[in-house]
């Protein structure tokens, strides 16, 4: 643990300010946080039946030549809550570097500089990092679930047609 000096002290009381004026740097932050993921939800929404077909594309392309090979819906609105959901969870993910610079802009005034430097790292790392990483891994998936996707389809229709031809299907 190390020990704080005149100036690290210093600094945190000339921050220091009463409860109302915290309440009112909070609802600010929260505010910018909750613009920024509407903007980026609408934009997510608008595009949510392309990113549905990007994220759907591996499976679509292991059940390619195979009978019902599509998904499919099994109420009226289920297609619409679907693209929303999807909407919201992209939303959140474009909108996550605005969010947490805006936690980060209202809790940084009150650290010590050693701790404000202890988090400098992950935060210069996480906007360029955070969405290669999705990205990555989605690539990453798509080319080693394929095959093990094409041998469980084969599995499961080879052992549907045993079951099918016994007369237990």
């Amino acid at each position: 643990m190390t020990s704080r000096s005149e100036a690290d002290d210093a600094a945190i009381e000339a921050t220091k300010a009463p409860l109302l004026d915290h309440l009112i740097e909070l609802r600010k932050r929260l505010v910018i946080s909750i613009i920024a993921f509407i903007i980026c939800f609408v934009l997510c929404f608008t595009f949510a039946k392309y990113i549905y077909a990007f994220l759907t594309a591996p499976l679509a392309h292991a059940l390619a030549g195979q009978p019902n090979h599509h998904l499919i819906y099994t109420a009226l609105y289920e297609t619409f809550f679907t693209y929303v959901k999807l909407g919201m969870f992209a939303g959140l993910c474009l909108s996550f570097p605005i969010i947490a610079s805006q936690l980060w802009l209202f809790i940084a005034p009150g650290l010590y500089r050693h701790e404000r430097n202890a988090f400098l790292p992950f935060l210069a790392a996480t906007p360029v990092l955070f969405p290669d990483r999705r990205s990555l891994r989605l690539l990453r998936d798509a080319a080693l679930r394929d095959p093990l996707l094409r041998q469980l389809r084969n599995a499961g229709w080879a052992w549907h047609a045993g079951h099918r031809a016994a007369g237990e299907g």
